[in-house]
């Protein structure tokens, strides 16, 4: 290997995480190791040695102390890597790089890859496949899957010698692999058939506790040695030490064949890695038709890790007319090695029937779906000879098929089977399969209809899934579930919808048609559930989604409503639980016979809809959208609404008539939105058509609500207000009025209270609170006073509370007034503005982080 002299103004380096380093112009000279062989193509020559392939083969140098140079890196990633090309085809050959090096420790491998964003070298065992109509032999293919590393070599130095202008790194490599050659035999074939040879496996021998690495990526601290004991260093002369480079080598291969039955090299990493994925067999697919013969061998070639098995080896050899099983058990006089040297391993095969050692298998390992193919051909394919059994599919890996076979299969594992066609479960398909760990998927765009029971563990429907038979499985639905052919019980529990990856599902009951739920909750995620025919839930369940009603929802259990269930004009809630409407909204159109207790929830009523005169809607909001309609239900008659405990009964009217229907005697009416301009509160109410109201007669009315109102008052009113939107109260009687109540001002409401208007008395008897979450304008002539306040809230800022002073038409400034001081909190902003003579008066605020005080407070008694 060759180095040409640079300073480090000589290049610009382009990784970021080594800016401080100087750089290295690199040119390789390197062999690759030697094996035993006599194949005498281009990959391999006739000395038992590979050969690099010019423009082919690339060797990478990653990085191996990225984070402090001369540290390796304990977390095993690569901050860069750098390629370097063949030159020639030859046993050696110099190799060139695209740029120049930074300086550092590195990790020399073969053959190269990309690593990127930090990532690690992987060091996982490759896919091998011997291709029939290759023109290279079947050595030729496996040497080029081979992956070889060196000892890591310290150019954290850069150029030593200051007169030097190469140096000549003479690099080698160690095996991570044995190249393992299976010489298969045969005889005796059935009559008229030619066997063809499908695959080779080759694993630990069963019961072991690990098994071949198979997906690993490079430990750089366990190849650098203890204290960099395996890490070689230029010479003075410019060139690797033999003596030292054989050393090192040595130590990294003793390290690779560390591995064994129970335990990996140590060489390897696995963080990050899944179990399954781990450790296992290494296989060689065969890609074409191979026949077999009786007079010639078929020889092929397979890499497996490097290591000391002493636990011993299974060969498997798959074919086309059964498979074949050898234990290669450790010799009594060495240990069972693979290392360097051409491991050899016969296979002979005998096919007489009945005594033969090549037999149909009963279980089949399955981690792909061509695995999933192959088994089916086959079973298929020797169908007379698997007459009466039951044949063993082991899934280790989730798979998508077309369709399930047609003869009898237990499937073992905990896997998901997905398929990707439309298929029909009749009860003699469902009868056929066993499968009670493994979940049945459905792809999105295929249609699977249960027209029985299915025996596998549960279901995953991503598609479209048509339930027409009782089911005791659990049932995950994230694409469409119908229940349209028949009435169904489902008792495994069904999820509609994936909160989490935010995927909607849907269920569709028919109209005449029943889903009973037993046994197992029905969570309805992020779904919607659209019942034409009966939903009848015997067990607690939950709806986050949306239920729309056109049909029955009955039963004996608890439904908790999180999200939103709409009881059309058609459908009837009938449940002897009553539904636990939590945070959720009820939309009644229809019929409400099952009681309800709201925690945050919120009922709807709305037009022509009607209850039982027994259903109890307890706690809650109830928002009633046509008071008129409702008044008259609730008049008497087997419909009526029942309500209890702390539940809010409001409705928005427009004009007086409305208004006088809500405070009817029996209505069960709590408070009353005015919307819109010119309402006037006065002794006598005027025509319906007017907005001239009474004080609400009715003491279940405990309020009312302003929602873009204004409101005259010419009478006291002894009622709470809320304020939606902007609006205002005034007086225009020329004396005083008082409202005498609490006060609630929603966030982005605004309410100006007007001359003469006065909301409760400056007592030491007054009780009354004011939340402003909005804006509050307290006009000249204008007084509030209430026995706690706040302004804003913790998460409310924007809260404002102006006083304003006197005018030159109105002599006296408004108040507003807080018996308790400490009782007076402020997030948000409290202003006394000036006037004509005198500013607004405002009792002193307990200011909070985000609060502001404007002014100055004055002293206001409450005797």
């Amino acid at each position: 290997m060759a180095f040409a002299a640079c300073s480090n103004e000589d290049f610009v380096n382009e990784v970021p995480s080594l800016e401080a380093r100087g750089t290295i112009d690199v040119t390789l000279n390197v062999k690759k190791p030697t094996v035993w062989t006599a194949d005498t193509r281009l990959g391999i020559n006739e000395n038992y040695k590979f050969v690099w392939e010019k423009d082919v083969d690339m060797i990478g140098a990653a990085v191996a102390d990225g984070t402090t140079l001369g540290t390796i890196n304990t977390d095993h990633k690569v901050p860069s890597n750098y390629a370097f090309s063949a030159l020639t085809s030859a046993e050696t050959s110099s190799f060139n790089g695209k740029s120049p090096i930074s300086q550092g420790h590195y990790l020399f491998y073969y053959g190269y890859t990309d690593i990127l964003d930090r990532g690690y070298l992987d060091l996982s065992v490759p896919a091998q496949t011997y291709k029939v109509e290759d023109t290279k032999t079947a050595i030729q293919q496996a040497v080029s899957r081979m992956k070889m590393i060196a000892p890591i070599v310290n150019l954290a130095s850069g150029v030593g010698l200051v007169d030097a202008q190469t140096y000549n790194l003479n690099l080698s490599f160690v095996n991570l692999y044995t190249l393992v050659r299976v010489t298969v035999n045969s005889e005796n074939f059935p009559d008229g058939v030619t066997p063809k040879l499908e695959k080779i496996t080759l694993n630990t021998k069963t019961g072991s506790a690990a098994g071949f690495v198979k997906k690993a990526h490079a430990n750089l601290g366990v190849i650098a040695g203890s204290g960099k004991a395996n890490v070689v260093i230029p010479g003075a002369d410019g060139m690797l030490v033999e003596d030292e480079m054989t050393t090192a080598k040595e130590e990294v291969n003793d390290l690779i064949l560390n591995a064994s039955n129970a335990a990996i090299s140590t060489i390897y990493d696995q963080t990050g890695v899944s179990a399954e994925e781990k450790s296992g067999p290494v296989t060689l697919s065969i890609d074409g038709d191979l026949s077999l013969s009786t007079t010639e061998p078929t020889v092929l070639y397979l890499l497996a890790p490097k290591g000391t098995y002493n636990g011993g080896l299974t060969l498997t050899v798959e074919t086309s007319e059964g498979t074949y099983t050898r234990n290669i058990d450790k010799p009594s006089s060495r240990d069972l090695t693979l290392e360097d040297n051409i491991q050899g391993i016969a296979a002979d095969l005998d096919f007489s029937d009945g005594s033969g050692n090549v037999t149909l298998p009963k279980s089949f390992p399955i981690a792909s779906a061509d695995d999933w193919s192959h088994a089916v051909d086959f079973v298929n394919s020797h169908s007379i000879a698997y007459i009466g059994e039951t044949v063993e599919f082991e899934l280790n890996a989730d798979v998508e098929v077309s369709t399930l076979p047609a003869f009898p299969l237990n499937i073992i594992g905990s896997k998901t089977l997905t398929l990707t066609n439309d298929y029909v479960m009749t009860e003699k398909s469902a009868a056929k399969f066993t499968a009670s760990n493994i979940t049945l998927g459905v792809k999105a765009g295929a249609t699977l209809t249960l027209d029985a029971a299915v025996a596998f563990g549960s279901i995953m429907n991503n598609g479209t899934l048509n339930v027409n038979a009782d089911q005791t499985i659990a049932i995950a639905n994230n694409g469409t579930m119908n229940v349209a052919s028949k009435s169904v019980s489902l008792s495994g529990g069904v999820t509609n919808g994936d909160d989490g990856e935010e995927i909607k599902g849907t269920i569709n009951i028919a109209k005449d048609k029943v889903l009973t739920i037993e046994t197992v909750a029905l969570n309805n995620k992020v779904g919607d559930i659209n019942v034409k025919g009966e939903l009848v839930v015997n067990y607690a369940s939950e709806n986050e989604g949306t239920i729309t009603n056109d049909g029955t929802i009955s039963g004996s259990a608890a439904i908790t409503n999180t999200g939103t269930i709409k009881n059309n004009a058609e459908g009837t809630i009938s449940a002897t639980a009553a539904i636990v409407n939590a945070n959720g909204i009820i939309d009644n159109f229809g019929t409400l016979s099952a009681d309800v207790t709201n925690d945050n929830g919120k009922v709807i009523i709305e037009k022509d809809s009607k209850s039982n005169n027994s259903a109890t809607i307890t706690n809650g909001t109830v928002d009633v959208k046509d008071v008129k309609t409702f008044a008259t239900t609730q008049s008497g008659g087997t419909a009526n609404y029942q309500f209890s405990g702390a539940a809010v009964v409001t409705t928005s009217v427009n004009n007086k008539g409305e208004y006088a229907a809500a405070d009817a005697a029996g209505v069960g009416v709590t408070n009353i939105t005015l919307n819109g301009s010119g309402w006037s509160l006065e002794g006598s109410a005027g025509a319906d058509d007017t907005k001239v109201i009474a004080v609400p007669s009715q003491m279940t009315i405990t309020g009312l609500t302003l929602k873009g109102a204004t409101l005259d008052i010419k009478v006291a009113l002894s009622k709470d207000v809320v304020v939606e939107g902007t609006s205002s109260i005034s007086n225009s009687t020329g004396g005083s009025l008082v409202i005498e109540g609490n006060l609630i001002v929603e966030e982005g409401a605004t309410l100006a209270v007007g001359e003469d208007v006065s909301f409760n008395a400056a007592a030491s008897g007054n009780d009354k609170t004011a939340e402003i979450l909005g804006t509050v304008n307290v006009e000249a002539g204008a007084a509030m006073y209430f026995a706690t306040a706040n302004v804003g809230s913790a998460t409310v800022a924007s809260a404002t509370l102006n006083v304003k002073g006197d005018t030159e038409d109105i002599t006296t400034a408004g108040i507003f007034g807080i018996k308790t001081l400490i009782s007076f909190n402020n997030w948000g902003t409290v202003s006394s503005l000036s006037g004509n003579t005198a500013a607004g008066q405002v009792s002193l605020p307990n200011n909070k982080p985000s609060g502001t005080f404007k002014g100055n407070a004055s002293i206001i008694s409450f005797v």
